[in-house]
């Protein structure tokens, strides 16, 4: 039995178990609670979508992404391609917010995907728009707040947001682009002109707030023609008799078969809208497609048209091509264009024929549509080489094509055309057709896009490279008297001349950023390479001084 000493102590030691158990008790309780707690906030950071940049940002960042239309060539065609291995970073937080903006934008996803946000951002952008759909990806936009003493200038800065140019851009395509005008870039940016370098930071301001007068239409008012080129001339008219008069008071005296057609074009003050176009000729001679050879001038065709061609196709000038003839060749696209507007290759050349296609070269781009409608390419060049080949002496007929880009290939099968051609002739076309496709190849910006070759803008300027007359060896007779006449670094001249058979002929754009004109300059002469060389000096005088533009 136990005594009383015995029996507190039985007690004290229950009294430590029940209150042990307790302990046990809230501890399990605790630990539950803070499970439940940790799972709770991890499902809620499963469910919540990772931060995207607002529409508008990756919108005006399609520029600078590599593969995107406004990006120069920049990779091989090994590469693969940039859509399958996306690398689209965030945009960088700036350091400090402006004062007015109380709010961050919210940005909402239905579903992400890194390669879908990079395919979004390449697409076209359409001047002012906002949250565009690519499939089921979304983007919508939330609207900034301020605080009720914010200022016109920091609401405007709050809603800002950066472009960085790249090779290619001009301030008024800039601004059309992101549905602005370039004075509101210029004032945002406090710029005293419309100059802009490679890498240079532009504040892009919110311009769907700004008044009527201000979102005036960059090119709507400007009274460029619609129509079809030769439509147009034949309303407007070609002035066959004051270019003559001109060229002989500078004592020109012509030589056998001369020919030649000025195209004049003004600008607006900021040179992004076309305001007049005029047309001079000698003595009516623009329009003849026959009686004479332009040799390859005509190369210049082909190389839009193939360019065209594969763009249509999903690739660039950068992908590789090969030709499966009896003899295969491979290159790239951009290297075959070169070769045949720069040197002058004329087996290059019929490759670039054979990749445009003889139907959609003479269906498509020589036709009213693009106010070339007097010019066909129907033989090869020089046929004895390009037969030992096992070509074909014509230019309907092509072997398998196959190009690759990355990881995308298509094989063109093999053709032979039956389509109607205009002349007999190896080639033939009008000195009117040839400045037709320097008027929409070297002002594809300032256009309207109806008169458009649309051609891709890296390949666009792969062309316009290739016909710099700083890069040619030969051919340059005409624009070495252009250079001497206008003594001037800043004047640059693309051109692409022709010799065959005692012909030379060559097209010839003038860019001279003193002035708000520029002009392309058509000739043919007969017999030699120094046909020409007295009437170029005497339209340079006739340019450069001013005189054509005092005409009436």
């Amino acid at each position: 039995m136990l005594d009383r000493r015995d029996s507190q102590l039985l007690f004290k030691t229950h009294k430590r178990r029940k209150n042990s158990t307790g302990y046990v008790i809230f501890a399990l309780f605790a630990i539950g609670i803070a499970l439940i707690v940790i799972a709770t906030v991890n499902s809620r950071k499963k469910a919540v979508e990772p931060e995207l940049p607002e529409s508008r940002t990756i919108t005006q960042h399609a520029s600078a992404i590599p593969g995107s239309d406004d990006f120069a060539p920049h990779a091989s065609p090994d590469e693969p391609d940039p859509v399958q291995a996306p690398a689209l970073e965030k945009p960088k937080k700036s350091k400090k917010a402006p004062k007015a903006q109380l709010d961050q934008p919210n940005t909402e996803v239905n579903a992400t995907s890194s390669a879908a946000m990079y395919a979004f951002a390449r697409q076209p952008v359409a001047p002012g728009a906002i949250g565009p759909k690519i499939g089921k990806y979304t983007v919508i936009q939330t609207p900034l707040k301020y605080s009720e003493n914010a200022s016109p200038e920091a609401i405007a800065a709050a809603e800002a947001t950066t472009y960085v140019v790249v090779a290619g851009d001009i301030l008024g395509r800039i601004a059309q682009k992101h549905g602005c005008s370039i004075a509101q870039i210029q004032k945002a940016n406090r710029m005293p002109n419309d100059q802009i370098k490679i890498g240079q930071k532009l504040l892009i301001p919110n311009c769907s707030n700004s008044t009527e007068e201000e979102q005036k239409p960059l090119v709507a008012e400007a009274p460029v023609p619609t129509a079809p080129r030769g439509k147009w001339w034949k309303r407007v008219g070609v002035n066959t008799t004051e270019l003559p008069k001109l060229m002989a008071a500078e004592g020109f005296k012509p030589p056998q078969k001369f020919m030649a057609f000025i195209l004049e074009l003004t600008f607006d003050e900021t040179r992004q809208v076309v305001t007049r176009e005029r047309a001079f000729d000698y003595k009516g001679t623009s329009s003849l497609n026959s009686g004479w050879n332009p040799a390859s001038a005509v190369k210049i065709f082909a190389a839009i048209a193939a360019l065209r061609r594969i763009d249509e196709l999903g690739f660039t000038s950068r992908a590789k091509v090969t030709f499966n003839g009896k003899k295969p060749y491979s290159t790239t696209v951009g290297a075959l264009i070169e070769a045949a507007i720069i040197n002058s290759d004329n087996i290059a050349y019929n490759r670039v024929v054979q990749l445009a296609s003889f139907d959609k070269l003479h269906k498509e781009i020589l036709t009213g549509k693009f106010g070339i409608a007097q010019t066909a390419l129907n033989r090869a060049y020089e046929q004895t080489k390009w037969k030992s080949l096992g070509e074909d002496p014509s230019l309907r007929v092509s072997p398998e094509i196959v190009l690759t880009e990355g990881k995308k290939t298509t094989k063109i099968p093999a053709a032979n055309s039956k389509a109607n051609a205009l002349c007999s002739s190896g080639a033939c076309t009008s000195l009117q057709d040839l400045a037709e496709s320097s008027r929409r190849l070297m002002l594809q910006e300032q256009l309207p896009e109806s008169e458009s070759f649309n051609l891709r803008h890296e390949d666009l300027l792969v062309l316009r490279r290739a016909m710099r007359s700083a890069d040619r060896t030969r051919g340059t007779e005409m624009v070495d008297r252009f250079a001497t006449v206008f003594n001037d670094n800043r004047v640059k001249f693309y051109s692409k001349p022709g010799f065959s058979e005692d012909w030379f002929t060559d097209n010839v754009y003038i860019f001279d950023p003193r002035y708000n004109q520029a002009w392309i300059v058509v000739m043919s002469g007969y017999p030699g390479r120094s046909s020409l060389n007295s009437a170029a000096t005497a339209i340079a005088k006739i340019i450069s001084s001013g005189k054509l533009r005092k005409i009436p």
